[in-house]
């Protein structure tokens, strides 16, 4: 493999700052003798090729620490010609599971995961451009991701949002224009398009009444990179407020699919095509009765191209059970379509006790292919379910909690993560990024 030729000059710059014999020499440290042989092969006697090809196998902790060496090293490692790089290396992408935020002593954000093909728990590299949440409104923070970018409301106000996209192994970073009708909104998806790279970020109701004059619990707006703009789109049906419950929704075949009220007391599962930018009111499916009002959680999940419903209910002898349902459709003439729940999961909540107006305290999350993870948000542990086969599944996997080192001041949010994270240094914010100030 030979090294692209647009980006020759910017590589050999930046590889010559990479020599092993310079970087303790520029640390103000003697050369270690065993380091000064080793320095002068890499720099002197292996190819550019090569050292490329070594550099697109470091783990993304290995690259971060290296970019601590030197501000050249680090501008290197962040630019668009490396990032190209791994691209012809075909840097393999990670992917983070039952992911949790929290805030570090020094009041930085920092994210961990569980990476399945390690069966380790793993820390982000730390997110030093997202402002420290305020106390007063954390609860209300949306976070959502897609193809290597994650979206977080960071905002300081009760009815002005402030969305931010980045990359969380590069640090590129996006503040988000401000949407046509200011407010923190309670649906907030991403859409990343893997061909064009560009994005799209969906956002619906909103937190707050904003005045007598000003509800603006039913707009959906729309931001797509490639205009830089928002639209506003399609009104969300059902009654005001009819999205009640923080969420990402999901995303299958073009739609947003979310938890809300259809009409009074009775919840459904809404479609939004992010397409025709419309809610498709022929697809609702409204839920059964024990989900929608015996429910202190609701959520949505998909897993393998397949989407399920995370319920926790009450049983008539008091014990609460941790329910997942998977979501069948049936297309009907028309373009209608109606949805069927089968159960795949049924489980006794084991200790716990927290309510929904704290911060929910179990999530369901895609684990492997056809595995779900019942995770805990608090102990950060977890039981891990096999969703292939029809029928509530068997025996359970038990998730570890992670090491003690990897805490801090958790950050709770009644939108806990449902999704896993995927990691890649060549994911894009665009080419119009703007750092947060």
């Amino acid at each position: 493999m030979s090294t692209p030729k647009l980006f020759s000059s910017d590589v050999s710059e930046g590889l010559s700052c990479l020599s092993l014999c310079s970087i303790t020499q520029r640390k103000g440290k003697d050369v270690d003798p065993c380091l000064d042989p080793l320095g002068k092969l890499w720099s002197r006697k292996l190819s550019t090729d090569l050292q490329l090809r070594v550099l697109g196998c470091l783990r993304y902790e290995d690259l971060f620490q290296f970019k601590c060496v030197s501000k050249q090293v680090k501008r290197f490692l962040e630019s668009d010609p490396f990032r190209g790089l791994c691209v012809e290396l075909s840097s393999k992408r990670v992917t983070l599971t039952v992911p949790y935020f929290f805030i570090a002593s020094d009041g930085k954000w920092q994210c961990v995961g569980f990476d399945t093909s390690l069966n380790r728990w793993r820390r982000l590299p730390p997110l030093a451009y997202l402002p420290k949440p305020e106390p007063e409104l954390f609860k209300e923070y949306l976070v959502c991701a897609k193809g290597g970018l994650i979206c977080v409301n960071v905002s300081k106000s009760i009815d002005k949002e402030r969305l931010i996209v980045f990359n969380p192994l590069t640090g590129r970073c996006r503040v988000l224009p401000p949407l046509n009708h200011r407010r923190n909104p309670v649906l907030m998806s991403m859409i990343v398009d893997s061909a064009t790279r560009a994005f799209k970020v969906v956002v619906a109701g909103s937190s707050s009444m904003h005045g007598e004059l000003r509800n603006f619990s039913s707009i959906t707006e729309v931001f797509d990179s490639s205009t830089s703009e928002w639209k506003v789109t399609d009104n969300l049906p059902g009654p005001d407020f009819a999205l009640n419950e923080f969420q990402t929704g999901v995303y299958q075949d073009g739609n947003i699919l979310c938890i809300a009220f259809l009409e009074a007391e009775q919840k459904a599962i809404l479609v939004y095509n992010v397409d025709q930018g419309r809610w498709l009111t022929n697809w609702a499916t409204p839920l059964p009765f024990s989900a929608s009002t015996n429910s202190t959680i609701l959520q949505l999940v998909e897993c393998s191209g397949k989407v399920y419903l995370f319920s926790e209910q009450e049983d008539t002898n008091g014990c609460v059970i941790h329910c997942v349902d998977r979501l069948e459709w049936t297309h009907l003439t028309g373009g209608a379509a109606s949805g069927r729940l089968t159960n795949v999961i049924r489980s006794k909540k084991i200790g716990g006790g927290r309510s929904l107006e704290i911060y929910p305290e179990y999530t369901c999350v895609a684990y492997a292919e056809s595995q779900l993870c019942i995770f805990n948000t608090v102990s950060h542990t977890g039981m891990i379910y096999d969703v292939q086969h029809d029928g509530p599944s068997g025996q359970a996997q038990v998730l570890q909690a992670p090491p003690q080192a990897l805490g801090g001041e958790c950050f709770y949010s009644l939108n806990p993560l449902s999704f896993p994270l995927e990691l890649s240094f060549t994911s894009q914010v665009d080419d119009h990024h703007v750092n947060p100030s």
